[in-house]
């Protein structure tokens, strides 16, 4: 079942918990417009799903909050960073 949450900073989860966090699908939205969309564990973003943040745009794999595993940045420009990611760093 989903569920919305509107935390106090004024940002906004729509989607599955377990035990009061985010867990499963959903999507969350920022007060500075980032947005995330997938699948979440624990309250933090993990497995795939697709971040949008200051015009660029992630999309592939997440662990415990950061880009980790097979993902493409796009950025605003339209330039392109495809590959492995690891704790949020582009690796190979």
């Amino acid at each position: 079942m989903k569920k919305n949450i509107n935390y106090k900073d004024g940002s906004k989860y729509v989607g599955e918990l377990k035990e009061g966090k985010p867990h499963g699908q959903g999507s969350s939205t920022s007060i500075d417009g980032s947005k995330y969309v997938g699948e979440f564990k624990e309250g933090k973003y993990h497995g795939k799903g697709t971040a949008s943040m200051e015009g660029n745009k992630y999309v592939g794999e997440f662990k415990e909050g950061k880009f980790d595993g097979q993902g493409t940045m796009i950025l605003a420009d339209g330039s392109k960073i495809s590959g492995v990611w690891k704790d949020g760093n582009f690796i190979k």
